[in-house]
Parts: structure tokens; sequence; C-alpha cells
């Protein structure tokens, strides 16, 4: 049982299923995804024109997916490239990508990420391998075992 209006994005607190068993029977329905909508608008419409662009993917006339010949090449290129490591990436990813991807992000300047002490082990990592210069700071004071306003402002540009 849908409890929104057709129109809207609204939810009630009626239950998607009043009579099941299961234990999420009372969580109302979530709000539909609006693109869904349009997929279904498309579905049950009978003109023979229609052509549903509104998931952003392309389908054959008989509306099976359509492979784009640039996907087909990237595709053999990928398979039949002999040098390239096809296991799992280290946790810190694909240093060359990384590499790049940071400069498409914040510029080929070498940027500086302040990152708290104490902080998780494996952040620094993530900010080295994209090439980005760390500092410290310190939020934490274990003395008073609560915020070190002081300090962050001092170390803060």
């Amino acid at each position: 049982m849908d409890s929104r209006d057709a129109n809207s994005s609204e939810t009630t607190n009626v239950p998607v299923n009043p009579s099941s068993d299961s234990v999420f029977s009372h969580v109302p329905r979530a709000p539909e995804i609006p693109i869904y909508a349009v997929m279904t608008a498309c579905s049950k419409d009978p003109s023979p024109l229609k052509l549903n662009l509104g998931m952003g993917v392309y389908r054959t006339e008989d509306g099976k997916p359509l492979l784009l010949n640039v996907v087909r090449r990237a595709e053999e290129i990928l398979v039949n490239d002999r040098t390239a490591v096809k296991e799992y990436l280290p946790i810190t990813g694909l240093p060359e990508f990384n590499k790049l991807s940071s400069i498409l992000i914040f510029g080929a300047e070498k940027d500086v990420v302040y990152i708290p002490e104490p902080t998780y082990s494996n952040h620094p990592n993530f900010f080295i391998a994209a090439g980005l210069t760390l500092r410290k700071y310190r939020y934490y004071n274990p003395q008073t075992q609560g915020l070190d306003f002081q300090c962050s402002v001092i170390i803060a540009p």
C-alpha cells in the first residue's frame, strides 16, 4: 500500500504492508525517487515513438542495454593490457590515480591538509598518497580530557 500522493514526496505514517509479519511493517515508506517515476511513466506509455532518457542509459529498440563502441574499445584495452595488475589494490589505492585525481580536484599546487591529532591511523595515508602536505593540530587535551581550543587556534592557518 502506497501512502503517498502521486505528486508529493511526503510520506504518511501508514505502514507499507499493515498485515505483514515483518518487524519493519510499521516503518513508513520512504519517498519515491523522482527518476523512478519517470521510468514508470515511460514504461506505461503506449507510444511506439517513446524514448526513455530518464536514467541516462542507452537501450536498443528491443529494450536491451546498448554497449557503446567507445565502451567496448575501452574494455578491450583493459582486457588485453598484460602489464596491468589485476589484483586488489592496497588500502591507499592506485598511486597514479591518486596523484592525478588530486591534481584534478585540488589543482597542481601542493596544498596543505590539516588533520587532528589524534586521528585514525589510516587517515594520513590517504592524504600522503594524494601528494598533499600534512599538518597536524591538537584538538584534545588528555590532561583535561576536553577540547584544546587554544592549541587549535594557535596552529590553525
